[in-house]
């Protein structure tokens, strides 16, 4: 006869192992603070790829929590959600091992950007660079400088208040990231030709009550009326917490981390010769030939 409590012992294994594993990924993150230039103290997490190799460079994560992982803890931005520590996780580092860092924004009422993230689509240029976000491109700055990273593969991603920095952040520096994952954000329509070289894959829930999905669907629009091709992956039935189906993705990582920063052509430099159908391709930082200001990534899911 079967014992009825085994499959009880199954789950209650499961559960111990999942937090054990995902208390590993957390400490394997190394806390720090960052002094900015106005003096604002900004804690942080990072996370070092492990038997690195010293001579090679590196991909960089960056990753922006939402509103209600304000703090001076250094931890919420770990332990909330796995927007840092997914990319953690072994087997996510065996293939795309990579540096992480996950800033936290000081509490209430300090925000990243400061727009309402109730309306959606705003108007950037009426906002200035807050002393957080300020603080964070700093500590950026100068992680780049302190570690061999691969400048053309920076990765911004946020989830939230974290989702309208991430837009934020590319939209104010449309040739420093590699690609972005903004969940549950927005950002400004007008902007869009601006950044539609940049490769985004943008998530939202059809029943967000906390930021509207018009945010972006809006921007998404926007970016194919401009030529751009982002994938947008919007949950039915989901509420704000569309971070936990968008971070659990079976091709995210690997649609992230295929994602090489285009290069402008100088004037110095030859005029490249068309490469399949007319559209003019370089050879990126590993050597592929890939096309200019294209995501040289093409999913093989729907592009929902």
């Amino acid at each position: 006869m079967r014992n009825p409590v085994y499959p009880f012992r199954t789950t209650l294994l499961a559960v111990f192992l999942g937090a054990a594993a995902a208390s590993a990924q957390v400490s394997a993150f190394q806390a720090g603070k960052h002094i900015a230039k106005d003096g604002l103290s900004l804690p942080f997490r990072i996370f070092i790829p492990k038997n690195r190799d010293p001579v090679k460079a590196y991909p960089l994560v960056l990753a922006m929590h939402g509103a209600g992982e304000r703090g001076t803890d250094d931890s919420l931005q770990l332990t909330v959600h796995q927007l840092a520590t997914v990319w953690a996780r072994d087997s996510n580092q065996a293939k795309y091992p990579a540096f992480i860092l996950a800033p936290q924004c000081p509490p209430y009422p300090a925000v990243w950007v400061n727009t309402p993230f109730g309306q959606g689509t705003y108007d950037h240029s009426k906002l200035t660079v807050t002393p957080p976000m300020r603080a964070a491109e700093e500590l950026l700055d100068s992680i780049v400088k302190a570690y061999k990273i691969d400048t053309n593969r920076i990765y911004v991603v946020g989830l939230s208040m974290g989702g309208y920095a991430t837009w934020d952040l590319v939209m104010r520096n449309p040739r420093k990231f590699a690609a972005a994952l903004p969940i549950c954000g927005g950002a400004d329509t007008s902007l869009a030709a601006s950044i539609k070289h940049v490769p985004l894959w943008v998530f939202h829930g059809d029943s967000d009550h906390t930021v509207p999905v018009s945010g972006s669907r809006e921007m998404v629009a926007a970016l194919r009326k401009a030529g751009g091709t982002p994938v947008y992956t919007e949950y039915k039935g989901v509420d704000h917490g569309s971070w936990g189906p968008a971070l659990q993705e079976p091709k995210l990582a690997e649609w992230l981390f295929t994602q090489v920063r285009a290069t402008p052509v100088s004037l110095s430099r030859p005029k490249p010769k068309p490469h399949g159908l007319g559209i003019p391709h370089f050879r990126d930082g590993l050597g592929r030939a890939t096309p200019r200001y294209y995501s040289n990534f093409t999913p093989t899911f729907p592009l929902r």
